[in-house]
């Protein structure tokens, strides 16, 4: 018989891969966070690097670590598979992940209790604070429609018997989300002045009606135009009146 010759061909085989998948849910931290959860490839060597868009791959950078993103950014992080001997290599491809920014830590400013009328100034909130944002304050007309101006970083103050309605919100720094603005209601009430005005034991000093209480007898009761009237005779009436 005639002797011949036949060819046969063994092809290349592909090596099993597992793509890598990206980290839901990123958001700034300040360090370095893996972008992705790390693929796998039996005979083969997976290898990523970061690309400047989803549609053309990296021509250098490639390595076997998983890439890592420390900004509030999209990143493309590509991945590619090196065959080992007899085994084709796997084509690159992109994973497409986000680092989201980061949320403030707030601490809410809280209305001063008991505020009386005094006719000076008086702050209205204890001071909130934030962590990664700057809280501002601003003065609104009531508790459902935060100002458009005047936010600022002092604690608003009044001075009239009133009900005020302090709106605060966080400006995020860099990579940090601002917070919405919310209210606080804070009452400054009516003191009266402090006194009870009673009508036994009037005398008459400086043009003021001094009342001696019958109820609480070393209680000096003053009918006064003006706290801050009472405030300059003080001293003066606990000497006369007794």
């Amino acid at each position: 018989s005639d002797a011949g010759c036949v060819t046969v061909t063994i092809d290349k085989a592909n090596p099993t891969v597992t793509p890598p998948t990206a980290v839901a849910n990123l958001v700034y931290t300040g360090g370095n966070q893996a972008l992705v959860e790390n693929g796998s490839a039996t005979n083969g060597t997976m290898k990523y690097a970061l690309g400047t868009d989803a549609k053309n791959a990296p021509t250098s950078g490639w390595d076997t670590a998983v890439p890592t993103g420390n900004a509030e950014a999209t990143y493309y992080v590509w991945y590619k598979v090196e065959g080992n001997t007899n085994y084709n290599d796997v084509a690159p491809a992109c994973v497409t992940v986000t680092i989201g920014k980061g949320n403030p830590t707030v601490t809410p400013p809280t209305a001063v209790a008991n505020l009386v009328y005094t006719g000076g100034n008086q702050a209205l909130v204890e001071n909130g604070s934030a962590t990664n944002g700057t809280m501002k304050y601003a003065l609104g007309t009531d508790a459902t429609n935060a100002p458009t101006s005047g936010w600022d970083t002092a604690v608003p103050t009044g001075n009239a018997e009133a009900t005020y309605y302090v709106w605060y919100k966080v400006d995020g720094n860099t990579n940090y989300n601002d917070v919405a603005p919310a209210c606080v209601t804070v009452t400054i009430g009516n003191s009266n002045n402090g006194f009870e005005f009673l009508n036994t034991g009037i005398k008459t000093i400086l043009g003021l009606k001094i009342l001696q209480s019958l109820i609480r007898p070393k209680t000096v009761v003053v009918v006064v135009p003006s706290l801050s009237s009472f405030i300059l005779i003080y001293k003066l009436l606990r000497t006369i009146v007794k």
